[in-house]
């Protein structure tokens, strides 16, 4: 899961006490960190209540509130000289002088803004440690990058007041982040738990959340659909992923647009928003709304949900052949939205079909033909997409280029399309969403798409994963390094969620 920092999300977070903790993943805040004196000169790095100037050698340590994979720090830096010498941190264990963990890919010298303005500054690790909680850690600078040397080169820490009022720097909820006094240095650094949820007080924050966690601000498009049925997002979901982008859930007819969401896409600041559906699901109040977040805004609808999936369809594949379409039924959500977030990966349209028919439809069998694949993957069995329907298939594609993955429950279905889809040994992440219901998987089915990987669903209503072992057996095949839920307690159950864990390999 890529988890970046945004800037702006951040300042608009920073009331936040510093005594916060991660409820979702039970982290506890980090302890404040150590003031360690520059070993060159024995002056002090960071002087409390001070824009301090800092050398080589300079450092902070923290203490790790979650075991995980340490992706990348964020530091607040500047340059008050030319360099011509890039720059990397250091992860050593306990302190500047400790066994080293890491070393960060480099970050051009140019990439480093110039005294007296500030920024953020990312550093990534291309090889994450792992590291446990309870451990310490110290942040190096570990040479001196700037020539002249014996200029005061390097500031790190609050810039200015107006960054964090309150003197809080924070990280995103499925990660942990720094907590840290005003007068401190202030960074943030994330880990990729083995375990997280993302969720929120409803679907519609539900979906901010996972948006907020995984996309950075000014992004080209949004897709919105609505949260009070499934249909249009289906589709919509295999298109957003295949375009990187968020989906986000609005209320149906008769509601406003709830505040969370136009607060996201204030910050996604998209110069497209793509509605999904007509008016019966995304109003003409709430269309016009979203017109002022946006410079384009633009709906793709039909009469009905598979229509509006063929409008889908023709908008993100204007120019056939395409490699492989899927087919879901369109009367039931559960085989459509795992279908989504392999459609989304594998930049192939996903069409809804009336599943008891014994015809495709003239409008399906027509963009079909438009879209002229190579190969047809029908979602569910005979009773989801009926055996007529894949006889049409055969009889317009070839038998041996339509083929059907199913299982005998919605859980054996997603678990099935995983297994035919995803190489195991190792995933880097695998999403999970309840089975017996669809708002939260609709967001997190375009997020998996974006990112290649598997969504399972599970019986979230039920005190153990057992009750669905094809996912089980899914989940010790895909050996993932993470596994991120979607949805609170009310969704998947505590007891899931904790049983997930035993499957994760960091």
């Amino acid at each position: 899961m890529s988890v970046r920092m945004r800037t702006r999300w951040l300042v608009a977070a920073m009331a936040v006490a510093a005594s916060l903790v991660w409820p979702n993943l039970g982290a506890t805040a980090f302890t404040p960190m150590d003031q360690v004196q520059d070993i060159v000169d024995e002056m002090s790095c960071i002087q409390p209540n001070e824009f301090s100037a800092c050398y080589h050698g300079a450092a902070q340590t923290v203490t790790v509130g979650m075991t995980g994979r340490l992706e990348g720090v964020d530091l607040i830096l500047n340059r008050e000289s030319i360099t011509t010498k890039d720059l990397i941190i250091e992860i050593r264990a306990n302190s500047p002088s400790g066994a080293l963990l890491a070393t960060s890919d480099p970050v051009p010298a140019v990439e480093i803004p110039l005294a007296p303005a500030s920024d953020w500054v990312p550093f990534y690790f291309a090889t994450p440690p792992l590291v446990h909680a309870g451990d310490v850690i110290a942040i190096v600078i570990p040479v001196l990058p700037l020539q002249p040397t014996s200029d005061p080169i390097w500031r790190w820490g609050k810039a200015d007041v107006d960054w964090y009022p309150d003197g809080v720097a924070w990280g995103p909820s499925t990660d942990w982040g720094a907590y840290v006094d005003g007068s401190d240095f202030a960074f943030t650094t994330w880990i990729t738990p083995p375990l997280a949820r993302l969720s929120g007080p409803d679907r519609f924050a539900t979906a901010v959340a996972i948006s907020e966690n995984n996309f950075p601000l000014d992004v080209p498009v949004v897709y919105v659909a609505t949260g009070a049925n499934f249909p249009d997002a289906l589709a919509g979901a295999a298109a957003a992923g295949h375009a990187g982008a968020p989906l986000l859930l609005v209320p149906g007819s008769g509601s406003a647009l709830p505040p969370a969401v136009v607060d996201e896409l204030g910050l996604l600041n998209p110069e497209t928003i793509v509605v999904l559906g007509g008016t019966g699901a995304v109003n003409a109040t709430n269309f016009a709304l979203l017109q002022a977040l946006a410079p384009s805004v633009v709906r793709l609808a039909g009469s009905d949900r598979y229509l509006t999936a063929i409008e889908i369809s023709k908008a993100t594949y204007p120019a056939p052949p395409v490699g492989t379409v899927f087919i879901a039924t369109g009367r039931a959500f559960p085989d459509a939205l795992a279908a989504a977030a392999v459609a989304g990966r594998d930049d192939a349209p996903l069409l809804l079909v009336n599943g008891q028919a014994t015809t495709l439809g003239s409008a399906v069998r027509t963009e079909l033909l438009r879209l002229s694949p190579t190969s047809v993957v029908i979602a569910g069995g005979s009773g989801a997409v009926s055996g007529a329907i894949e006889a049409e298939l055969k009889t317009m594609f070839g038998s041996g280029n339509v083929v059907r993955q199913s299982g005998a429950t919605r859980y054996e279905t997603a678990a099935a399309l995983s297994a035919a889809n995803f190489a195991g040994g190792g995933v880097p992440v695998a999403y999970v969403a309840t089975g017996l219901n669809f708002p939260d998987a609709l967001a997190g089915a375009a997020l998996a798409g974006r990112d290649g990987a598997p969504l399972l669903l599970v019986p979230g209503n039920q005190g153990s994963i057992a009750t669905a072992p094809a996912v089980g057996a899914e989940l010790s095949r895909l050996i993932p390094g993470q596994i991120v839920v979607f949805g609170g307690s009310g969704a998947v159950s505590n007891g899931i969620y904790g049983q997930l864990g035993t499957y994760v390999v960091p």
